[in-house]
């Protein structure tokens, strides 16, 4: 019988939860309780490339480092809570300034 945890320390969301077969019902298989572990290191990896890259594209014409920036907060953002919580505080952020100035039109239309 499958057990659920959470992944992590994130919160309580629905998509925490994943379920795990312990290492004696997968027939005593090292690591089959944790099937996702290499790809979560592989991500965390990939994530603070990004945000290296990023911050070296800021000061760098050739890369894009805001874009790079937000792509690596995304990606971190799956499996750290800290990330999450400053894509959360920027997606609020967007939004409430998005609501702030609906539909305004561009500045040389007149």
């Amino acid at each position: 019988m499958a057990e659920c945890y959470l992944d992590g320390d994130v919160g309580d969301r629905a998509g925490d939860y994943r379920p795990v077969v312990k290492d004696s019902e997968a027939g005593g298989r090292l690591g089959a309780g944790r099937p996702h572990r290499w790809w979560r290191i592989l991500r965390v990896f990939a994530g603070f490339l990004l945000l290296l890259l990023g911050f070296i594209g800021l000061f760098l014409p050739v890369l894009q480092g805001i874009l790079l920036i937000l792509a690596g907060l995304g990606v971190l953002g799956r499996d750290l809570p800290w990330a999450r919580a400053v894509t959360d505080r920027l997606a609020s952020f967007v939004r409430r300034r998005a609501a702030k100035n609906p539909g305004r039109p561009p500045a040389d239309a007149e």
